[in-house]
């Protein structure tokens, strides 16, 4: 699959790129919501996994009504850093890695959760999944479709051998990232010069539309820039003041501001 090889299905609210494989579908829908939410689904002979359900009651009713209009029958969520919408499709099992639910359910990710409730109020979903399906394994097989896990310090990214695409949490080639300190950016750049030396066809994320490997190289330039930045500069404002200079188009500013709390505090 390439970035560019899909079909565009408009929604009320948001939007869908489709992608097909042989047997395979890959829906990416971007919710169009305030905090840029991508939901994925994978299908197959009907058979669907959702991967990281949106968070925005609206969309979760939009994409749940086209997904039974299609006929598809979702066997399984796969929750990794977005563990709302309990009321989603009630009849699939959700399927997490136990880290993934200590970060959502309980730790840093639900203070994120709770914080978006009283930012959005009703519009936004902050019912908590409850897991039926622990992955304690490096592999997990839902709705006929194989992905290969790979856990990280709050949750877990996956790799879909059937599409040579690879999930991870954010990305997005032309926006900024938050960066939760010196350690933090040092995993997130290993991560991404590994799945660029294995050449994936497709990387998808969150909160961005599917991306291109040539997309990925750029993020890793972008990192790297940014640790050049952190060294060069000696106050959070000189640090996103240089950062905005040399990407003066890259949207996610907010993102910036968080990168530069966690690196000068």
């Amino acid at each position: 699959m390439k970035k560019s090889e899909c079909s565009v299905i408009k929604l009320g609210k948001g939007e869908i790129s489709r992608y097909r494989e042989g047997g395979l579908s890959l829906l990416v829908y971007q919710t169009r919501d305030p905090l840029s939410d991508v939901t994925l689904v994978l299908e197959k002979e009907r058979r669907a996994l959702v991967m990281e359900p949106p968070c925005f009651v609206e969309n979760l009713a939009e994409l749940e009504q086209y997904l039974r209009t299609q006929g598809f029958k979702v066997e399984g969520l796969l929750l990794a850093y977005h563990m709302t919408g309990a009321n989603f499709i009630k009849e699939a099992r959700r399927y997490s890695t136990r880290n993934a639910v200590e970060f959502g359910a309980r730790g840093r990710g639900k203070a994120m959760v709770e914080s978006f409730a009283a930012s959005f109020g009703s519009a936004f979903d902050s019912s908590i999944n409850e897991v039926t399906d622990y992955i304690d394994g490096d592999s997990i097989t839902i709705a006929g479709i194989t992905l290969n896990i790979e856990r990280t310090p709050d949750a877990f990214d996956f790799e879909i051998p059937a599409i040579k695409a690879r999930y991870v949490h954010m990305l997005g080639h032309d926006v900024h990232s938050i960066i939760g300190g010196p350690g933090d950016l040092e995993r997130e750049l290993a991560k991404l010069e590994r799945c660029v030396a294995k050449g994936y066809d497709l990387f998808l994320s969150s909160h961005y539309p599917a991306e291109s490997l040539d997309d990925a190289r750029r993020k890793i330039e972008y990192l790297r820039k940014l640790r050049h930045m952190t060294v060069q500069a000696k106050s959070a404002e000189e640090f996103k003041g240089l950062m905005l200079k040399e990407f003066p188009s890259h949207g996610g500013k907010h993102y910036l501001d968080k990168t530069a709390q966690f690196l000068f505090h």
